[in-house]
């Protein structure tokens, strides 16, 4: 049986590098996290070549938010965000675009 975990307004489950190793896949996507890098903040993940890929952004993981449609290569795509220091804190997602 599967257990939810629901967590309040304010509340944080680790930290984002954990957020962005975990599995390395979400869940009905099919895209994997490859590696990542704190300074500067990016990600690369696994992409196909003629497929588009979309980088959404929350920062409460309830409302996401697209910030980039990325177009797949035959091996793995980069993104490095343009970083805003009055939001210190954010999740990403990158999902297939259907």
């Amino acid at each position: 049986m599967a257990r939810v975990m629901e967590l309040g307004l304010g509340e944080t489950y680790g930290r984002a590098e954990e957020l962005v190793k975990l599995n390395a896949v979400m869940a009905g996507s099919g895209v994997s996290i490859l590696s990542y890098t704190r300074s500067p903040f990016g990600f690369e993940f696994g992409s196909e070549a003629g497929k588009s890929y979309v980088v959404e952004v929350t920062s409460d993981l309830r409302e996401w938010k697209s910030v980039q449609t990325l177009e797949g290569s035959a091996k793995s795509t980069r993104y490095t965000p343009n970083l805003q220091p009055q939001i210190p804190l954010r999740y990403y997602r990158v999902k297939t675009q259907q």
